[in-house]
């Protein structure tokens, strides 16, 4: 039965926040589950994880745009190729999201800089006439930026870079250096800082992850360091060039790759700070990972070419 309302002249009943998630043990684990070699796209090298919508598997991408979907079971089917990222060798795929028939994108091209794109996707492929709700954001060299990830609120997030231009990520008026929000038409949503602008956070350097803990408190992966979004006072942690891209939280969490190989966890205390200084886990093993997805308490990496490893974690 719902609460009766005040009485007048009384004021509102606040609720109760809830509690904190509970810390994470100071010392965790990560064990290979299970290793899936993904059929690779001729020579081109992989860029991008998805999970697919439903639990169902996951969509790969190459650099040059093309897509994959991997079930479950390993069985690789291709989806289509982000069309644009196909038309120069100067043009990369950086970031994919997904929700049920659609497929979002995030990749560069020598052209256009850094662009945002939602195809139309369902079992007969990827559709023709992708809607590009964003382009032109500066992309210059290798602080370009790419993370694309819904939230827990439903909203797209897309982290982008300052393409060695630190002035740009301070301009409000500059999408270049920032977290940016939107719905999932591409469209600016409430509660943005600036009405009519997709941008949500300021003062970043190359956003390459995205993820939210137990908590929903968001956090990014930005040029070697794990913060929240918009240059809090001090950095959850600088890792500098120990890093790689992606972030991903899991079993109280946060994962990232390690520069090399390996995976870093940085264990949370529920409040916003580390139970314990991160830890490197399977070092020498998962070289070159380009994405990092958490599905069902587990992780999900694809490195080593074009190898989909399942991690338990805790």
């Amino acid at each position: 039965m719902p609460a009766s309302p005040p009485a007048a002249g009384e004021p509102p009943q606040e609720s109760t926040p809830a509690p904190p998630p509970s810390p994470a043990p100071a010392r965790g684990a990560a064990v290979v589950a299970e290793v899936i070699d993904v059929r690779a796209p001729g020579p081109a090298e992989p860029g991008a994880l998805a999970a697919a919508p439903g639990g169902d598997g996951f969509l790969a991408g190459a650099r040059d745009g093309t897509v994959l979907h991997v079930s479950a079971a390993g069985e690789t089917r291709h989806v289509g190729v982000v069309w644009e990222v196909s038309l120069g060798p100067a043009n990369a795929l950086l970031g994919l999201a997904a929700q049920p028939g659609w497929l979002y994108a995030s990749y560069v091209t020598a052209a256009s800089g850094l662009t945002l794109a939602r195809h139309s996707w369902d079992a007969s492929g990827l559709g023709h006439y992708p809607h590009t709700f964003l382009t032109g954001v500066p992309a210059a060299g290798a602080r370009r930026g790419g993370a694309l990830a819904f939230g827990p609120d439903g909203l797209l997030y897309a982290g982008t870079g300052d393409a060695g231009q630190p002035a740009l990520a301070r301009d409000p008026a500059s999408p270049a250096g920032k977290v940016l929000r939107m719905t999932s038409l591409g469209r600016v949503p409430d509660g943005n800082p600036d009405p009519g602008s997709f941008r949500y956070a300021d003062g970043h350097g190359d956003v390459r992850g995205l993820a939210w803990d137990a908590a929903g408190r968001p956090w990014v992966a930005d040029a070697g360091t794990v913060a929240a979004p918009g240059g809090a006072a001090s950095p959850l942690w600088s890792g500098g060039e120990q890093t790689g891209p992606g972030l991903a939280c899991a079993a109280g969490a946060l994962w990232l790759p390690g520069a090399g190989s390996g995976l870093w966890r940085l264990p949370l205390d529920g409040r916003g700070g580390l139970v314990a200084p991160p830890q490197l886990h399977l070092a020498g093993q998962l070289a070159g990972a380009v994405g990092l997805v958490a599905v069902a308490g587990e992780l999900w990496v694809l490195a080593g070419g074009w190898r989909l490893t399942r991690l338990r974690v805790r």
